[in-house]
């Protein structure tokens, strides 16, 4: 599973790369799904702002559904209630700077790999987002969700989908509702562009991270 991302790069390099003014964050941050992560989006205006990783729908009973909400498969979110609305209007970018995942051995053993891309730039995960409101508190909630596809013919089943240069503008466009156009900007990580790199449990700046797993 790809449980776990990274966010390395300064916020000067994250504001130098989308242009756009980045909130204050811990440096070198790992994160999980429940935790606050970072996103660009357009609500009438692109901003950079933190939501919670785990997308809640407007019309859930609860906020523990964004628990199994982390991820949503591309081939399906057209159809999902949970996403087939915001593909058209809440759409966002999730930075980072690498992600996780955990490869099985021909024994049965599992070591956990980092995947970066090779001249380790900046990783833009699509994404979808959605506000939920706690009636009891009357607090508004923001969380999001990241994008995967599956990868045929890698050594990942599955990945984030990774927003080009290109395709960064028109994902962020809120004027652009055409779902075909729209998906058609999800496009499976490329063959060749990233580095698949085994984590060493005994010296790496990840250690305190997979051993709590």
């Amino acid at each position: 599973m790809y449980n776990h991302f990274a966010l390395f790069h300064s916020i000067k390099e994250l504001e130098t790369e989308f242009e756009v003014s980045f909130p204050s964050i811990s440096k070198h941050s790992i994160y999980s799904p429940s935790q606050t992560v970072l996103t660009i989006s357009d609500n009438k205006e692109l901003k950079a702002s933190l939501m919670g990783w785990g997308l809640i729908p407007y019309w859930a009973r609860h906020e523990g559904v964004g628990n199994k909400m982390a991820y949503a498969r591309a081939e399906t979110i057209e159809t999902k209630r949970s996403f087939k609305f915001l593909l058209q209007k809440n759409r966002c970018i999730i930075p980072a700077s690498c992600f996780y995942k955990w490869r099985q051995t021909k024994n049965g053993t599992k070591h956990p790999y980092k995947i970066e891309l090779l001249h380790q730039e900046i990783m833009a995960f699509a994404g979808l987002w959605d506000t939920w409101k706690n009636l009891e508190t009357n607090q508004t909630i923001y969380s999001c969700t990241i994008i995967t596809s599956s990868t045929s013919g890698l050594t990942l089943n599955r990945a984030p989908v990774l927003l080009t240069e290109g395709n960064r503008q028109a994902w962020l466009d809120s004027s652009i509702t055409n779902q075909q156009q729209l998906m058609s900007l999800l496009k499976p990580i490329e063959k060749n562009s990233f580095i698949l790199q085994k984590i060493n449990h005994h010296n790496s700046n990840e250690t305190d991270l997979f051993s709590t797993i």
